[in-house]
């Protein structure tokens, strides 16, 4: 096999200009299936339920690692075959896959080969591999852990389902957390660094949550935090210092003033201090139907924060049906269109 790879898909597929589509393109137009192609699952990455299962990835798939809290584990070695119809989840989508064994091991033994190859396809299902645009930061830290640390959540929005979001699940010790970072350290990747995404519920309702981001950065792992940014501003601007942070706007609970004080809270700490400047801050709005006109105005106030556009960044995102979540609410088109063009 050559050492060129021509026809990749960049964090999902391309058009024919080399445009990337978004996780919600991607499903809406039925782009978004590798069934039976090599997938990095459960090698590049793990995914860890609120109830501390241990899998490859967040879709599904019937492979299983174990219980973080209880033991025993066991990681993968190989690569998978995809079973799984449709990739739902964006953070899948970005893993590594190749369409055939040949082409994996080709990637696995010279993996700087995917940097090389950034094409426009004619025809997206022309595509023979998926890797990374960020080739850096996949060689900085290879491993991806996400954590859904636990349900709860001190919000209750319309579609979000009480399998991934509720207000009862229990809060995880400090002890039973730390313990199970650091068998994943061991185990998952020993000797190597790790890019951690910790999400629930709301993961900054666990009181030691700050601690925990710290001692992984001072490990010098990487680590992103998903929350509804509903802490008081002056939590996200220690927690800058320590994490990435992307903060979903939930317009059904959250008060656009109090979020436009946490981002300009962020961004002061991003122009003033060295290291918060090393971690990404953004905000994606999260925009039911019919909510276009309120999101845009939260949208325009954000981007009005002094030196916000140098260190941060804000998005709109469509929203996917409660008990459907293969398909995307149903949106005015030229509602959709608009939320698209600012995603």
């Amino acid at each position: 096999m050559n050492d060129s790879l021509n026809k990749s898909i960049l964090m999902g597929r391309m058009d024919k200009t080399g445009t990337l589509y978004s996780p919600e393109e991607l499903m809406t137009l039925r782009i978004n299936s590798w069934l039976g192609w090599q997938c990095s699952a459960g090698v590049d990455n793990i995914h860890i339920s609120p109830d501390g299962h241990v899998a490859p990835a967040t879709c599904g798939v019937p492979v299983y690692h174990g219980n973080i809290y209880e033991g025993p584990l066991n990681f993968a070695k190989e690569w998978i075959q995809c079973p799984i119809k449709w990739c739902m989840c964006g953070a899948d989508m970005r893993l590594r896959k190749a369409k055939t064994p040949a082409i994996r091991e080709h990637l696995v033994a010279k993996p700087e080969v995917a940097a090389q190859s950034i094409a426009p396809l004619l025809n997206p299902d022309d595509a023979e591999f998926v890797a990374s645009i960020h080739v850096n930061e996949t060689k900085r830290f290879p491993k991806n852990v996400s954590w859904d640390i636990s349900r709860r959540c001190n919000f209750k929005c319309s579609y979000c389902h009480p399998n991934i979001s509720n207000q009862t699940d229990p809060i995880r010790t400090r002890e039973a957390v730390f313990s199970a970072a650091f068998k994943i350290m061991r185990g998952f990747a020993p000797a190597q660094r790790i890019s951690w995404v910790f999400t629930g519920g709301e993961p900054t309702l666990h009181p030691f949550f700050s601690e925990l981001c710290e001692m992984l950065f001072h490990k010098q792992h990487v680590v992103h935090t998903q929350t509804n940014g509903s802490r008081l501003p002056s939590y996200y601007s220690e927690l800058i210092r320590w994490s990435c942070i992307g903060i979903s706007v939930h317009l059904e609970f959250a008060d656009p003033a109090k979020i436009v004080d946490v981002a300009r809270a962020v961004v002061q700490m991003k122009s003033n201090d060295e290291q918060a400047r090393r971690h990404w801050f953004g905000l994606r709005i999260m925009v039911a139907p019919g909510m276009y006109a309120k999101a845009h105005s939260l949208y325009e106030a954000i981007r009005t924060i002094p030196e916000f556009e140098t260190h941060a960044t804000v998005f709109m995102s469509a929203l996917y049906r409660r008990d459907h979540r293969d398909q995307m609410m149903t949106y005015d088109p030229d509602e959709f269109r608009a939320i698209l063009a600012l995603s």
